[in-house]
């Protein structure tokens, strides 16, 4: 079976998000790092890839629905910092 060549299946993609209360969420937007450039250029997930498409490794994961809890991460970074300080 030939692999879909899409920009969100791109290694060189990068999903734009947006925060809504403490939950951050996919937008159907997000740009192309292949130039190393901060933004490079502008593409939607389902557009079809260019010719410098390489396949992302996602280890059988899904990325398209990938969403943050910014409580969530709050909650691990403090307890991060709390095992780093009890080591001092």
């Amino acid at each position: 079976m030939s692999e879909i060549k899409l920009c969100k299946n791109c290694e060189y993609f990068v999903q734009h998000y947006i925060k809504e209360d403490t939950t951050f969420k996919c937008v159907d937007f997000g740009h192309c790092s292949r130039d190393g450039k901060p933004r490079g250029v502008s593409r939607k997930p389902d557009t079809s890839a260019c010719t410098r498409w390489k396949q992302a490794d996602t280890n059988g994961e899904q990325q398209d629905e990938v969403c943050f809890n910014s409580d969530y991460v709050y909650s691990m970074l403090k307890e991060f910092v709390d095992i780093l300080s009890a080591n001092d």
